[in-house]
């Protein structure tokens, strides 16, 4: 009983350094967004970048009516950028082209730290 205790323990501790909790940024445009994972590497879930609703970001600019204002490809952009490094820097209105002119702009984004996969030792059969 106390060897599956330690194995469900040492499963929860590796799916905690796996990724399993997501690490979530909301970043105002002219804010540079700081992504790190130590000695993990970084995989990017989500991203968006625009304006979808009118609190986020609102003292950045009164403009902020457009909420309908998205970068369709805002992730595959920030992925190729983050993914695969351990420490990653988005300033967002330099690294996105600008989906909604003269509306003022936010980052989203929801990334994964993901340690090196190491192989599993090898099975040597005992012979006698």
């Amino acid at each position: 009983m106390l060897q599956r205790g330690l194995c469900g323990l040492t499963l929860l501790v590796l799916l905690c350094h796996n990724g399993v909790k997501a690490i979530d940024l909301t970043m105002c445009e002219r804010q540079p967004a700081f992504l790190s994972c130590g000695d993990a590497t970084i995989k990017v879930l989500s991203v968006f970048y625009g304006r979808d609703d009118t609190t986020t970001c609102a003292s950045v600019n009164t403009d902020n009516t457009n909420t309908a204002c998205a970068l369709s490809d805002a992730i595959s952009i920030a992925a190729t950028k983050c993914d695969g490094t351990a420490l990653c820097q988005i300033i967002p209105h330099e690294t996105f082209s600008d989906p909604c002119s003269g509306t003022s702009k936010y980052i989203r984004l929801s990334y994964d730290c993901v340690l090196p996969s190491t192989p599993p030792p090898s099975f040597t059969p005992y012979s006698s």
